[in-house]
């Protein structure tokens, strides 16, 4: 295995705004980076909870992390590789163990495990592990980054397009109960417009004397093919679904016991409002109860659909 025993930037202010990523051929399969030790800081999380209009008193009195903040492998890849900017994200998946809190210390792992052409993109997958300082495992995370340093012309990518598999129903707002059967609709959730949380970004774009190919800003994303910079895609799963997740789940269950996979459909940009669905898929057995699994869905308002996948936790 491949082991990056030291960072390359031990600092913030060392590191590169403008990263030229990384050659899909440089890529090694079972690079091993970290552990990198971190700290959420208050104003950092209040900025979030603030960015995304979530208040809830699990995240905004209680100051546990949101998913984001816990999703350690851009943190830590950066440190070895500079930022992570020039990527478009594929997939992403959440397993939880335990929630963290802000101002605790974390210490964040990441290793490659894949990396693929596939229909001219070149894909590599990253899984990331969170733990604290006693080693205990808080937080698994999987992405698989598509890599643009090589692509000279816009990708072919997913559209978007509208699908005939959506549902309509407005849908109810209840807890989650091993009694509710398989079909159930939750309560469809519209919000908008939607942010962008990578750091540096203003209203007014940034300065191309920094961000020069950076896939969020938005001379770099049109050249690529897109109509603006794009916004990251865990940021639209969770301005979306977090809130009424842990709402349905309890946060309790949902951070101990919570599996999240999504995957992109479409691009998100700043300003979309978007609309989430979600629906009762399987119910499963499983040590301390049953776990609920959804499928979940975001769409634009047109119907047009930019994220995919499943969200689960055990209920008593």
């Amino acid at each position: 295995m491949a082991t990056q025993k030291k960072p390359k930037y031990d600092r913030p202010e060392d590191m590169p705004v403008d990263s030229p990523g990384r050659r899909f051929a440089d890529v090694v399969v079972g690079e091993r980076m970290g552990p990198i030790e971190f700290r959420i800081k208050p104003s950092t999380h209040q900025k979030h909870c603030d960015l995304l209009s979530i208040h809830h008193p699990w995240f905004e009195i209680f100051w546990n992390l949101f998913p984001w903040e816990m999703d350690c492998g851009a943190r830590v890849a950066s440190k070895y590789h500079g930022r992570q900017n020039q990527d478009l994200e594929g997939f992403h998946a959440f397993d939880f163990f335990q929630p963290a809190k802000v101002g605790q210390p974390l210490f964040g792992e990441t290793v490659i495990v894949d990396k693929y052409e596939r229909r001219g993109k070149y894909c590599v997958v990253g899984v990331a592990e969170l733990r604290d300082e006693n080693g205990t495992l808080l937080c698994k995370a999987s992405h698989e980054g598509i890599t643009l340093a090589e692509q000279t012309s816009p990708v072919e990518r997913d559209t978007g397009e509208k699908s005939e598999e959506t549902w309509h129903e407005l849908g109810n707002l209840v807890k989650a109960s091993r009694d509710l059967p398989e079909g159930f609709v939750l309560l469809t959730i519209t919000k908008g417009p939607c942010p962008m949380r990578v750091s540096g970004f203003a209203k007014g774009g940034w300065s191309r004397d920094q961000w020069k190919d950076n896939i969020h800003e938005d001379v770099y994303a049109k050249q690529m093919g897109y109509r603006s910079g794009l916004v990251e895609g865990p940021i639209a799963w969770e301005f979306v679904f977090m809130e009424s997740l842990i709402n349905f789940f309890g946060p309790e269950r949902f951070f101990t016991t919570g599996k999240v996979s999504n995957k992109t459909s479409g691009p998100v940009y700043v300003g979309d409002v978007l609309v989430g669905k979600a629906r009762i898929k399987e119910k499963l057995p499983e040590e301390g109860g049953i776990r609920i699994v959804l499928d979940t869905r975001v769409e634009k308002l047109d119907g047009t659909l930019v994220r995919i996948g499943t969200a689960s936790a055990v209920v008593d």
